[in-house]
């Protein structure tokens, strides 16, 4: 398993991706080997659907998750070199709408707070 991911690491960095980005694939890539050699899966498939169901129930974001399939692809991909594909799609990405306040409320709050200057 060391030799994998230190032949990972290699190619990450030969790839120039980011220090970051290949901290975090190392790191989901190892989680998935351990994961994946302690169970009996018939598949790659149904082994990394199980990988990703454990982030998920641990409460991961869909970014984290997303994250953690990329790694595996990369890996299955790029280190194994094996062409079956694995056909996951992505997770959908909350859709939260930043808090924007517009002008008008900014006026207001501003004026709320030069109010007690003004009154002295």
């Amino acid at each position: 398993m060391k030799e994998l991911l230190k032949q990972t690491e290699n190619l990450l960095k030969l790839r120039n991706y980011s220090p970051k980005t290949a901290k975090s694939y190392l790191l989901y890539i190892k989680q998935y080997l351990i994961f994946s050699k302690n169970k009996d899966f018939k598949n790659k498939k149904e082994a990394v659907e199980k990988f990703l169901l454990g982030k998920i129930e641990n409460k991961n974001s869909p970014q984290t998750v997303n994250l953690a399939l990329n790694s595996v692809k990369f890996f299955y991909r790029e280190i194994l070199k094996d062409n079956e594909e694995i056909n996951l799609k992505f997770f959908k990405k909350s859709k939260k709408l930043p808090v924007v306040l517009t002008r008008e409320e900014i006026k207001n709050i501003v004026l709320v707070s030069l109010l007690p200057m003004l009154e002295v």
